[in-house]
């Protein structure tokens, strides 16, 4: 077998001093939130539309709209990496905003009803819009409460997920999870090499948030030395 790519240890310790440089960075700025004023849900549905006033810093007051998916506000995004192929499943989905196809990873929103928790949810989704199962599921947030902030305007947050060796679904399992209608026919599910992972990534073919947890994934990889030499260099 391929010899696995080893970090060094200098470079394992490098972390902590980026992070030395980013607290002194976020020390010279407001940290604390604005003052709501007032709040109201105008529509909800699927999403819920809020119309927020806050108190500027400078005093004045400024009214914005936020948008969200209740009641959890959360999802996860998954990435299913295969150990021995070196290899990772991603999605081609349609995307009702943009009436485009684009890819992303295994993606879906946290519903209580459904999953107990975000590492419940994760396997969900990987189940469902993958077709994958029985995989190693590790968080890649570092036990965080708070998820990564979706964009400016939406009340979402997200959770990335790093899953090693799953396997592909039985067809004739009779318990397999099943998709939401919505989604029959527009999630298509390709395994590609990590290379064109990220040529999709850097010519712009990938959801953000499915781009962003490809990069924080492949680094916990290397962390682990569970890339090999050539799949490390497809990546620089």
């Amino acid at each position: 077998d391929e010899e696995q790519e080893r970090f060094d240890p200098a470079e394992q310790a490098a972390p902590m001093v980026w992070l030395t440089v980013v607290q002194e960075l976020e020390a010279k700025y407001p940290s604390e939130p604005l003052k709501i004023i007032h709040q109201m849900s105008v529509h909800k549905d699927f999403w819920e539309v809020r119309e927020r006033l806050v108190k500027h810093p400078k005093g004045n007051q400024i009214k914005y709209q936020l948008c969200g998916h209740p009641p959890t506000y959360a999802y996860v995004v998954v990435f299913p990496f295969h150990h021995a192929s070196q290899t990772v499943t991603i999605i081609r989905e349609w995307q009702q905003g943009l009436n485009q196809w684009w890819w992303q990873l295994p993606t879906g929103g946290w519903d209580r009803s459904k999953a107990k928790d975000l590492n419940e949810c994760a396997c969900n989704e990987l189940a469902e819009e993958a077709m994958l199962v029985k995989g190693r599921m590790i968080p890649l947030l570092d036990d965080r409460k708070t998820g990564i902030a979706e964009i400016s305007f939406s009340q979402n947050s997200w959770y990335p997920f790093l899953s090693l060796d799953s396997r592909k679904v039985d067809p004739k399992d009779k318990n397999k999870r099943q998709r939401d209608l919505e989604e029959e026919g527009l999630i298509h599910v390709h395994e590609v090499s990590l290379a064109v992972l990220f040529f999709l990534i850097k010519s712009g073919k990938m959801i953000p948030t499915s781009a962003m947890c490809s990069m924080m994934a492949m680094a916990e990889l290397r962390k682990r030395s569970l890339l090999t030499q050539t799949s490390w260099a497809a990546l620089l």
